[in-house]
């Protein structure tokens, strides 16, 4: 399992809402794809996300959107209900 932590500076809570909107379908549909998690910090917003293998960058090249600061997460486990 492959995981991602995106800070991203500056943004707000319209502008997640407006990218989310136009990558949502296209992130769902994703081979690999396994969740989704973002909130809002001091500074912008984070993004965290799990895959089955790295696939990010194809993503936002696709999307048109410059990709953030990403940080790579080895994944032990996870838990879902």
């Amino acid at each position: 399992m492959y995981g991602i932590r995106a800070d991203i500076q500056g943004m707000t809570e319209p502008q997640f809402e407006q990218i989310m909107q136009q990558v949502q379908t296209q992130l769902q549909a994703q081979p690999g794809f396994i969740t989704h998690l973002a909130g809002p910090t001091h500074e912008g917003g984070y993004v965290i996300q799990a895959w089955v293998q790295e696939i990010m960058q194809p993503i936002f090249q696709a999307a048109g959107i410059a990709p953030p600061q990403i940080q790579e997460l080895s994944v032990l486990n996870s838990v879902s209900s």
